[in-house]
């Protein structure tokens, strides 16, 4: 493999780690049953980049050599050229075989991740253990979202913290973010949300303060074997785990810590294992990659879970050719024109998801003209309508309380069938509505996902 100038001494293990992390991330993802731990890859991501940049930041700060523009520029070469790749790609994936229902969703996540606010888009979507997320093949560039959002401003706090020679204070900052999770953890989303996630990228930072004590690292180096132990338990506490709990990350969080800085003192032969190494290296690419591929393969019909190594074939091949042929090259470009045309080209990709959006999924594809029919079973009318907000009313005396509520009926003096239930009513309703209003009939929904439409009932969530 071709390595790539690096801002820092080399140390094959924290390569090592990022291959570990990926290997987790993928296989949760392809065989989510045998290895529903996986997702705790996207922490330890999480750990090691926040350590990294800020020891980037500080090194070069104490030196007198950083420059703000400098790093944003190494930012843009490091992440942009991958993603240009994988974006358009599934662009055009997208084009050729989604509906125009699909390609118009996919739209607005092309958007969302090309500017970095993707896990906000998901916040008000599926969630991450949802099937339906499935069909999102963009729904991990949640987690790049969170890291870029983090480095807008975290080098200012950093360059700050160095000039008044206060590293001391990067465990403040994490506790804080921590508290700050804590009392988020009920109010937000906290599985997708930037500042329940924060604190994680911060315990990192916080590791370039603790690797300066010398009596610290010898300890560590002293239990580097219980702290491999305490990692694997970390790890393992997720099995069969569905929801972000902030305990166990914690836990999680500070096992990856104390890792990282156990590998400061001494090589570690599994990390640094070339395999290892080598996944670690195409691992950018490789996350961004597997997912789609997932995706797609679910929306087209394939079995994941019996084509898995194929799957994990083709996201490695992609990976190393982004890698080779792409990411080296564009970590070497010094050239501004270079890098502005790799921002632009960003730009552009957002603007084109916008479009997509915008045009309602280019309903009028010419390879889409044959099955216009099968289209509609993608079109989702409203849940709600402005007659049954009337009639729910005045049937209930109270305002409406259902997520479904539909009426072909603005009066209860008319003829009308009620339909009361879950989200299985809410299927039946158009059927019965096409075939009541033959009768003369009208038909109410009241409808609730989860549990039967009772007032003052408890909600299933």
């Amino acid at each position: 493999m071709q390595q790539i100038p690096h801002s820092l001494p080399y140390n094959k293990a924290l390569d090592g780690i990022r291959g570990v992390a990926i290997i987790l991330v993928v296989l949760f993802h392809i065989w989510p049953e045998y290895f529903s731990f996986g997702f705790v890859g996207v922490d330890i991501f999480f750990v090691l980049s926040g350590y990294l940049i800020t020891k980037i930041i500080v090194t070069k700060s104490e030196r007198g050599e950083f420059s703000l523009s400098e790093f944003y520029r190494n930012r843009i070469r490091r992440i942009f050229p991958a993603l240009i790749i994988v974006l358009s790609a599934t662009v055009i994936v997208g084009y050729l075989f989604l509906f125009p229902e699909e390609f118009k969703a996919l739209g607005k996540h092309i958007k969302s991740s090309a500017l970095f606010y993707q896990n906000f888009r998901l916040i008000d979507e599926a969630g991450y253990w949802d099937e339906s997320g499935q069909l999102k093949p963009l729904l991990h560039f949640w987690s790049l979202s969170i890291e870029e959002q983090f480095y807008i401003l975290w080098p200012f706090l950093i360059i700050l913290i160095v000039r008044l020679k206060a590293l001391y204070i990067l465990p403040l900052i994490v506790f804080s973010l921590i508290y700050l999770s804590f009392t988020l953890n009920s109010d937000v989303n906290v599985f997708f949300h930037s500042l329940t996630r924060f604190w994680e990228l911060s315990v990192g930072a916080t590791l370039v303060w603790l690797e300066r004590s010398s009596s610290l690292q010898l300890l560590v180096d002293k239990i580097r074997y219980v702290i491999w132990l305490f990692f694997l338990l970390a790890v393992a506490f997720f099995y069969q785990e569905n929801s972000y709990d902030l305990l166990k990350s914690f836990l999680l969080v500070l096992a990856v810590g104390l890792l990282i800085l156990s590998l400061q003192t001494r090589d570690n032969v599994l990390l640094s294992n070339n395999l290892i190494v080598f996944v670690g290296l195409i691992s950018y690419p490789l996350y961004l990659w597997h997912y789609p591929i997932i995706s797609y393969a679910h929306i087209l019909g394939v079995s994941v879970i019996e084509n898995g190594v194929w799957i994990l074939i083709t996201s490695i091949f992609l990976s190393y050719l982004t890698y080779r042929y792409v990411e080296v090259y564009a970590r070497k470009q010094t050239d501004i024109k270079v890098i502005a045309g790799f921002f632009v080209a960003v730009v552009v990709l957002a603007g084109i998801g916008g479009v997509i959006k915008n045009q309602d999924g280019l309903p009028d594809r010419p390879h889409l003209a044959s099955i216009k029919e099968a289209q509609l079973q993608f079109i989702r009318e409203p849940a709600i309508n402005d007659k049954c907000e009337a009639v729910s009313e005045q049937l209930l005396d109270s305002p409406r309380t259902f997520d479904y509520c539909k009426s072909t009926t603005e009066s209860i003096t008319d003829n009308y069938v009620a339909i009361i239930g879950d989200s299985h009513a809410h299927v039946l309703y158009p059927g019965f509505s096409e075939e009541l209003k033959k009768k003369e009939y009208g038909t109410v929904l009241l409808a609730n996902s989860g549990c039967a439409s009772l007032l003052g009932g408890a909600r299933k969530k």
